[in-house]
């Protein structure tokens, strides 16, 4: 996860377990292990980048109200 903003994320585990929660601002970034399948939830897409596996996840095409739910399996 890399921030360009303002913004927030929340990642469960595979039992629904938060493991992180965090507000991130201009130039953090964080770097997140969890096992599949999980699930991040973003808060503010445009000021996030994030990756899986070494893929871009596309926040913006999976976001309501600015708000993203990704499933990452």
């Amino acid at each position: 996860m890399r921030f360009h903003g303002t913004s927030w994320i929340e990642v469960r585990d595979r039992s629904g377990n938060i493991v992180l929660s965090m507000t991130g601002n201009d130039g953090t970034s964080r770097e997140i292990a969890i096992a599949s399948p999980g699930e991040i939830t973003v808060g503010n897409v445009a000021a996030v980048e994030a990756s899986w596996r070494g893929r871009r996840l596309d926040l913006a095409t999976q976001s309501k109200q600015n708000v993203a739910r990704v499933r990452l399996d």
